[in-house]
């Protein structure tokens, strides 16, 4: 390899970084009409126009979200800062975006998760090598609750990552950057936490396993580890990854991370998994009051969540209210009764950041 990077993690997209950006480049698309709600793309100086007024001159290059076709013009929506501007354009003058990565990820931002999920099946049918686009609809599926779908992606991706290095030679692995190591980890972790949510602990756990291995200061991980262990009733090892301290995620990862399911929680809150999401980083973060609010929303909304009471029980538990901690284990081992008989443990205190 000579130290170079496989082609598979070449173009590495953490969710996080993505949320903040927002791309000036369009592409010609191949599509040979244009679809109303899709991107379109300015291919010379046009004009927006409302009535006879012009509103403003676009540049070349400028993407605009397509309307109706009424004849030789089509309305459009243009943004401009934090501003939306809706007029008319010549639709000579337009012609359809080629769907990027960008659109699926502010999609998913506005809790558009069709879209979103569509825009990443059109991307990957026109460019089946961008492999990190499993990685977000995997994560889109995961929000919507369809774990089964989320595995399978992150199945794709990391099958098709061994045809470039052996995942189990931790010298190869060593050998990529630290971006791709937190990439892989993320996905071994995705993968893991839809296992967990589906009640499959054991192929769960052995995916935190590989995230750790492969990057070692991924605390999400470590974190989901722990989760796993206690739900199996490990409470040797998990007493072992308490004592070699359970940090808090590196505090920027964490806070786009919220501010993603923050927001999907508020916009699509008939959804279960962004509370349950949200309550998980509080927890994290040593806020059990905020993680059992966050649990709550999430059992209002599907009473039947074994997983979510066993959740709650432990951030009862870290704010020291032990009976309604037995209760909601107990429910959990009710609904489930695979997860292991309470464990009243919690981690102590998160420590500092996991990464440096």
């Amino acid at each position: 390899m000579n130290g170079s990077i496989p082609r598979v993690f070449s173009v590495v997209v953490l969710v996080w970084a993505v949320l903040s950006t927002w791309t000036d480049h369009a592409r010609a698309a191949e599509e040979p009409e244009i679809v109303p709600g899709r991107n379109i793309i300015t291919t010379c100086r046009t004009p927006i126009k409302v009535e006879d007024r012009v509103l403003l001159t676009l540049r070349k290059g400028t993407v605009l979200r397509a309307g109706r076709l009424e004849g030789d013009w089509i309305s459009v929506t243009v943004r401009q800062g934090e501003k939306k501007i809706k007029g008319w354009a010549y639709a000579k003058h337009i012609a359809p975006k080629k769907p990027d990565l960008n659109d699926a990820v502010l999609f998913l931002v506005v809790g558009q998760l069709d879209r979103a999920i569509a825009e990443c099946d059109e991307l990957q049918r026109r460019e089946p090598e961008q492999l990190q686009v499993c990685f977000f609809r995997g994560l889109c599926y995961r929000v919507y609750g369809d774990f089964d779908k989320a595995v399978a992606d992150c199945d794709k991706l990391l099958e098709a990552a061994a045809k470039e290095i052996d995942l189990k030679r931790d010298d190869l692995i060593d050998k990529l950057d630290k971006n791709a190591r937190g990439f892989l980890a993320s996905v071994y972790n995705l993968r893991g936490a839809a296992r967990m949510r589906k009640g499959d602990l054991a192929p769960a756990l052995a995916d935190f396993e590989e995230a750790i291995r492969v990057d070692p200061k991924y605390q999400i991980a470590r974190w989901n580890r722990f989760l796993v262990l206690l739900m199996q009733g490990n409470s040797e090892k998990a007493e072992a990854d308490k004592k070699q301290g359970l940090r808090c995620p590196d505090k920027k990862t964490l806070q786009d991370v919220l501010g993603l399911f923050e927001n999907l929680a508020h916009t699509r809150p008939e959804l279960v998994e962004p509370h349950v999401i949200c309550g998980f980083c509080y927890w994290t973060q040593g806020k059990p009051e905020k993680a059992i609010d966050a649990y709550t929303k999430a059992i209002r909304l599907d009473p039947n969540q074994a997983a979510v009471y066993f959740r709650r029980g432990l951030a009862y538990c870290a704010k020291g209210e032990n009976q309604k901690a037995e209760t909601d284990l107990d429910k959990a081992r009710q609904l489930a009764p695979h997860l292991a008989k309470a464990v009243l443990s919690t981690p102590d205190e998160p420590a500092g950041d996991g990464r440096k």
